[in-house]
């Protein structure tokens, strides 16, 4: 009597604890779910699918601001920021309709993206991220976060140095796509009040980044893709008589990603982001060599052929 009264007590707990986590994954259901908020300041995220690069030359970061302005002129947008990076881009709006803005600028430049490079389906990881900055002082900070992605990067020291993001911009400096694009940056502005207060409050975010070691080197800085990329076209066009990527057979892309690995700082994300091959793979053909290792192989290698020559 007593083990049936036990098993019954273990069964209604079992059940009771199937419900609560049911109830739990519906209330997470429903957050994820929830509705994006469409009007006020907003940081969007727009990432690569599968962290696959989406600039490959200047001409896609030009056309992607092309179609960012004209998408902002139709649907009631301004521009405050933004920073177009190898793999992903950072844009801060302020908006009255995200979804629709959004929308018509993706498809716009999904389309001419995917006419260019012969290449169809989503260019984008879908769908886009996107957080609300209810006050001013939210969006200045946003503002800061997204110049200072370059530097976290590893791409340059200052933000300033970087051509393509809005840092330029403020103050009403001249920038090369200045006639492509219109930027709101009066929020920013107002706030510094000075150009020079601007980038020393960027220059302080980023000490880190920017002091010199204790051998009086400076931080180390990541290749940008674009250099990869080139290295990657005269490699091509050296030794494989310029075929794509693509038509390359295992051991030539073998071939291609130790020579970026060793000839320059191309990370192992980088060179599958543009071989677009699996990270752990070109991880294993990107480990540095082990010369002592390699040169004991090779020697023992000739003794024995010298042992197999004498006894014949």
């Amino acid at each position: 009597m007593y083990f049936i009264i036990w098993g019954l007590k273990r069964f209604c707990d079992f059940n009771n604890f199937s419900l609560q986590k049911q109830n739990a994954y519906d209330m997470n259901f429903k957050i994820k779910r929830s509705k994006r908020i469409q009007e006020g300041y907003i940081h969007i995220c727009v990432r690569g699918n599968r962290k696959l690069n989406v600039f490959y030359d200047n001409s896609d970061r030009y056309e992607f601001i092309v179609r960012l302005n004209w998408a902002a002129n139709e649907h009631n947008t301004k521009i405050m920021e933004f920073a177009l990076m190898d793999n992903h881009a950072h844009i801060l709006v302020s908006t009255d309709s995200l979804t629709k803005f959004m929308s018509s600028f993706l498809i716009s430049y999904v389309k001419w993206y995917n006419i260019k490079y012969s290449t169809s389906g989503n260019l984008f990881e879908s769908p886009f991220l996107s957080a609300s900055k209810r006050k001013p002082e939210w969006a200045i900070n946003t503002s800061l976060y997204i110049l200072q992605n370059p530097v976290k990067a590893g791409i340059c020291h200052h933000p300033a140095d970087y051509q393509w993001s809005s840092c330029r911009c403020h103050f009403k400096q001249f920038n090369s796509f200045s006639k492509h694009i219109k930027l709101d940056t009066s929020i920013c502005d107002s706030f510094f009040k000075s150009e020079k207060n601007f980038y020393r409050q960027l220059g302080e975010r980023i000490v880190k980044r920017c002091e010199l070691s204790e051998k009086g080197q400076p931080s180390k800085v990541r290749i940008p893709d674009y250099e990869v990329i080139e290295i990657t076209n005269k490699y091509l066009s050296e030794f494989l008589c310029s075929r794509k990527i693509s038509d390359l057979n295992r051991f030539e892309k073998i071939g291609l990603i130790k020579h970026l690995s060793y000839k320059s700082l191309a990370t192992a994300r980088q060179i599958s982001s543009i071989t677009q091959e699996n990270y752990k793979w070109v991880l294993i053909h990107c480990k540095p060599i082990d010369w002592k290792l390699t040169n004991f192989l090779i020697i023992r290698r000739a003794y024995q052929r010298e042992l197999f020559v004498s006894t014949y």
